[in-house]
């Protein structure tokens, strides 16, 4: 017995070419598992680059109150708190979160990983030492300011840096990618 016929376009002529209802319910199947597919990974990535930013964050963060402790420039504290992060946020992102991004261009997305790194860590450092910079010279309220400035804009920059890893640094190659919908 023939799949029944459905109606999908009218050519100019007038006459509507008829295509079978089964490979369009198996095209749309094939379509929604792709997708779902890719909603796990994605929740997968971003989960997993939360607890990674976590822990960067975490170590950096100590790094700095620690610094700015000593009465050094919140500037420098806030870099060198970000240089203390940064490796193993490296490290972790290249292979835990994107651990099955191509690798076809690695020196590529080392240059990229870094330079959006070095962007972040400027613009961290920048918008801390500013902030830092208001707070009185000594104490507890120093560190307080300092931290929670430091923490602000780490946060701000934690989405931008996923969707730039995600899309640009680490992209994926998935099969269902490549084939035909």
């Amino acid at each position: 017995m023939a799949a029944p016929l459905v109606r999908q376009a009218h050519e100019p002529s007038g006459r509507a070419d008829q295509v079978p209802i089964e490979p369009r319910r198996e095209r749309t199947s094939q379509l929604l598992r792709v997708m779902s597919s890719k909603l796990h990974d994605n929740r997968t990535r971003l989960v997993r680059y939360g607890a990674t930013s976590l822990l960067a964050l975490g170590i950096s963060e100590i790094t700095l109150v620690l610094i700015v402790a000593k009465n050094v420039n919140p500037t420098a504290a806030a870099f060198a708190a970000n240089v203390a992060g940064m490796l193993p946020s490296y490290l972790l992102s290249r292979y835990w979160i994107w651990a099955n991004a191509r690798r076809d261009h690695a020196g590529r997305q080392v240059v990229l990983y870094w330079i959006t790194s070095l962007a972040s860590m400027t613009i961290t450092s920048l918008t801390t030492g500013a902030i830092g910079a208001t707070a009185p010279r000594h104490g507890a309220l120093r560190l307080v300011i300092t931290g929670a400035a430091f923490f602000a804009v780490s946060v701000v920059l934690w989405l931008t840096k996923f969707v730039v890893y995600q899309r640009g640094i680490f992209p994926q190659d998935s099969p269902e990618a490549d084939e035909p919908i």
